[in-house]
């Protein structure tokens, strides 16, 4: 079955790139900025990966956000798990 997760944040004052190699089938990561939102979608095939991986991964890219690129969740800040 396919899944989906977000992280929606404030958009970085520069322009970024986010990127990822895929750890297995049926992931991809996406990112896009919309009305001064960062967007960042993880897709994935539950008969690979669990949730709990996937809520894992999002976390490493919360905390790179932040320590990288300065961009906290912040009040604005969600995530959404998506079935």
């Amino acid at each position: 079955m396919s899944r989906r997760a977000m992280i929606v944040a404030p958009a970085p004052r520069q322009p970024c790139t986010v990127c990822a190699d895929p750890t297995g089938p049926g992931v991809v990561l996406g990112q896009w900025t919309f009305r001064g939102q960062l967007n960042i979608e993880i897709h994935w095939n539950s008969a690979y990966h669990s949730d709990t991986v996937i809520e894992q991964a999002l976390d490493l890219v919360e905390e790179a956000l932040e320590s990288e690129l300065g961009v906290g969740m912040g009040k604005a800040g969600k995530r959404m798990l998506v079935i």
